[in-house]
């Protein structure tokens, strides 16, 4: 009982520590396909605060619909709403609702994966006008089991 508590607690916690010590997220991801077709939806939900349990910093709800092109590529479409507060002032929040397109590329060099992200990002923020932003992720997979390392 011991070990499953654990696993939990590492697989759905990390802790941040850019501006306060005590900060956590709690993060789920997840994905089912649409019967046996090349559609998949995304999903998830991220959960961060300021203190460890407790005052709320930012909640941010996103889900897609996933097209996978070829087996390397997948083309996405997607919403989001996001919903930040300050430190200790939780009536005041900035409510953000973003429609979103994304590509994902994956290539594999020897043994690592590297998987990159294009996204292009309609923000609407508090009754501002509409902002855009595009971001990019690049991401590396490398297995850590030297017996499987190919050279």
């Amino acid at each position: 009982m011991k070990k499953a508590i654990i696993i939990l607690g590492i697989l759905f916690t990390s802790f941040s520590f850019a501006n306060n010590p005590l900060g956590g997220w709690l993060m789920y991801f997840g994905n089912f396909q649409l019967n046996n077709s090349n559609f998949k939806i995304q999903y998830e939900y991220q959960h961060r605060n300021h203190e460890l349990l407790y005052d709320l910093n930012q909640a941010l709800f996103r889900t897609a619909l996933q097209y996978n092109l070829k087996n390397q590529i997948q083309l996405s479409a997607g919403y989001g709403f996001v919903q930040t507060e300050k430190t200790d002032i939780p009536n005041l929040p900035l409510r953000e609702h973003r429609l979103y397109q994304e590509a994902g590329l994956q290539q594999n060099v020897l043994s690592i994966v590297l998987r990159h992200r294009f996204r292009h990002e309609q923000r609407f923020i508090n009754q501002q006008d509409m902002r855009t932003r595009f971001r990019y992720l690049i991401a590396a997979d490398i297995p850590i089991n030297l017996s499987s390392i190919i050279i």
